[in-house]
């Protein structure tokens, strides 16, 4: 037990974030170094993403870290090492996206914009590869009894009770806390641990058992989520609008 779970949990995790981080936060300050040194270095963003995922993809895999960890921390950085370097503009309450349309194409503010842009088609990209492939995979007898009280225990169980103990009020506005509470559980996330649990070598009727029931959830999350979504963000968008509104903000 303890051999499991230093291998597995106590390793791999604080690697995988460490690593990712690490290798966004570098490639974010060497980037840049170059555009300010010399105009010939500024462009080709998209490939700037697909470099820093795979290294710190491959960094995590090769030091035995969670590589999935490793690319969620080196976005994360990325959006980090961006807010740092926009102090001057944020003490001034200028909209991060105010700043990033008028910034220099070798301003850190410019990259991330570029980024983030390229980080988004690649998400509808793979969104539409993921609803394609969980239809092929998906089976009418798949959707028992069983798996619909899974995905209705996740949707208003578990996902809920994770936001709440994980944030505390004080940490986050309700209406976000509502938004974690309720979005999540589809994606390649779910495809990926499931499919790591199969290739660790599991009992093949217990893998069986564990694709009948995941692929439902992650159906009826496609389902459920997808057509939610807009609504309420169209909700909460004009709630923030109403609230800036009132209180005068930005």
């Amino acid at each position: 037990m303890l051999h499991w779970l230093a291998l597995e949990v106590l390793w791999p995790i604080p690697v995988g974030v460490a690593s990712g981080w690490l290798c966004a936060y570098a490639a974010g300050r060497l980037t840049l170094r170059m555009r300010r040194q010399d105009s010939a270095a500024i462009g080709l963003d998209e490939f700037l993403a697909l470099g820093v995922m795979g290294i710190a993809y491959g960094v995590a895999l090769a030091l035995h870290g969670n590589g999935f960890l490793a690319v969620f921390a080196a976005g994360l950085a990325l959006r980090r090492f961006e807010v740092s370097e926009l102090d001057d503009a944020a003490a001034q309450r200028v909209p991060l996206q105010e700043i990033e349309a008028s910034a220099p194409p070798e301003a850190p503010a410019h990259l991330m914009r570029a980024v983030l842009a390229f980080n988004e088609q690649l998400e509808h990209i793979f969104e539409v590869g993921v609803v394609l492939l969980i239809g092929a995979l998906l089976r009418p007898t798949d959707l028992t009894l069983t798996a619909l009280i899974v995905a209705a225990a996740l949707f208003f169980v578990v996902r809920p009770l994770s936001v709440l103990a994980t944030f505390p009020s004080r940490a986050l506005p309700a209406s976000q806390r509502r938004l974690m509470a309720w979005f999540g559980i589809r994606g390649v996330g779910s495809l990926f641990y499931l499919m790591y649990a199969v290739n660790r070598g599991i009992d093949a009727e217990l893998a069986h058992q564990m694709v009948s029931i995941v692929l439902p959830v992650i159906a009826a999350s496609i389902i459920v989520h997808g057509i939610s979504a807009t609504p309420i963000m169209e909700r909460y968008a004009r709630t923030r609008t109403s609230q800036r509104q009132s209180t005068g903000g930005p």
